[in-house]
């Protein structure tokens, strides 16, 4: 009997979707599994609370925690709209499982638990050890139910897996454009020229780009941020504007003349990339589930099913999707959110017993 098994429905009747996934699961790897996880999307999002009842009355998990994002997928393809998913996972190291409630970032966990993180708050999200997130802004809290069948809907839920069980893999995307150069004339957030050429004429020669000062020019530019590679002040900024030769580029924090930094291009095809090698690295050990979270740009998430499904396809894989572009979230009927500057794609990776 396989260790993990994952389902997904787009029947619009509840009570049918719940049995077309419960009933795969229940095949593959019957029924009390230490671990269940439920996800629907937007349209779906008043359905929530039946689901998670539902899956838990018919599977008896020992956990279960559900959520609402804007996209999910599972079997290697991105489902809906009004989809419904259910992922369940057998493992004597789950009995370790570290749940907290009302605690974003995990305070209660161990430091060298994995985490995988449902939360309705930017507070939770913004912790990089939390991998798996409901959508931003979204009102819609997580469902948990213990093995009991006490059911809560925290603003938050935080849940710890003994290190021997998971491991994390990511995917960012972000590539040097350049060798790192030295700041020869900045003030502020306002950065001119780098090695004393103009930061505009930097970004046209180095991406190959129009003329970024056109009308409209800024939005045609690909996501960039500065490196600031003595690691003084801010780390990370990114560009917020492109403005003329004696202008350069306005950043979301100061830079000084004599910092030494880095430009660098977000790629979200090389953020899949990042993420599907982490994942083959862990092929020996034939991964029972992956629990993945992503807020890439929507065009590449049928590319990231795609990839990821190849690269572990005997796994349950599971996805919550939180689109940069928000352009996809709009269309599925969830909350739109501000564009996220950080644009990453993560996978919790549950491992099979030694």
């Amino acid at each position: 009997m396989r260790p993990a098994a994952a389902s997904g429905s787009e029947h619009p009747d509840l009570a049918v979707a719940v049995g077309e996934v419960v009933g795969h699961i229940h095949e593959t790897i019957g029924g009390e599994p230490d671990l269940a996880l439920v996800l629907v999307d937007g349209p779906r999002a008043t359905d929530l609370s039946s689901a998670a009842r539902s899956v838990h009355a018919l599977l008896r998990p020992r956990q279960l925690v559900a959520a609402c994002g804007p996209l999910i997928a599972t079997g290697g393809r991105l489902l809906g709209p009004g989809a419904l998913v259910a992922a369940a996972i057998r493992h004597d190291g789950l009995v370790g499982l570290d749940v907290s409630l009302e605690a974003p970032v995990g305070e209660r966990l161990t430091a060298s638990s994995n985490i995988l993180a449902v939360s309705t708050g930017d507070e939770a999200v913004s912790d990089p050890r939390l991998i798996l997130s409901s959508v931003f802004g979204s009102p819609i809290r997580p469902i948990v139910v213990d093995e009991t069948g006490t059911a809560s809907s925290p603003d938050s839920v935080a849940v710890g897996f003994p290190a021997a069980v998971a491991s994390v893999a990511k995917g960012t995307g972000w590539i040097d454009v350049g060798p790192p150069a030295i700041a020869t004339s900045a003030a502020g957030t306002r950065l001119t020229t780098l090695d004393g050429v103009p930061v505009r004429s930097l970004l046209i020669d180095r991406l190959q780009l129009d003329d970024p000062e056109a009308e409209g020019g800024s939005e045609r530019l690909p996501m960039l941020r500065i490196c600031r590679v003595d690691e003084t002040g801010s780390r990370f900024m990114p560009v917020e504007s492109v403005g003329g030769p004696s202008d350069g580029v306005r950043l979301t924090g100061p830079v000084s003349e004599g910092d030494l930094l880095q430009l660098q291009r977000h790629d979200p095809e090389a953020a899949v990339a990042e993420l599907v090698r982490d994942v083959r690295r862990l092929d020996h050990r034939s991964p029972s589930a992956i629990l993945v979270s992503s807020t890439l740009e929507a065009v590449v998430l049928d590319s990231l099913t795609t990839k990821l499904y190849g690269a572990a396809s005997g796994s349950a894989i599971v996805g919550m999707f939180d689109p940069v572009d928000g352009a996809a979230a709009a269309d599925s009927g969830s909350t739109a959110r501000s564009p996220d500057p950080w644009p990453r794609v993560d996978a919790l990776i549950i491992l099979p017993e030694q």
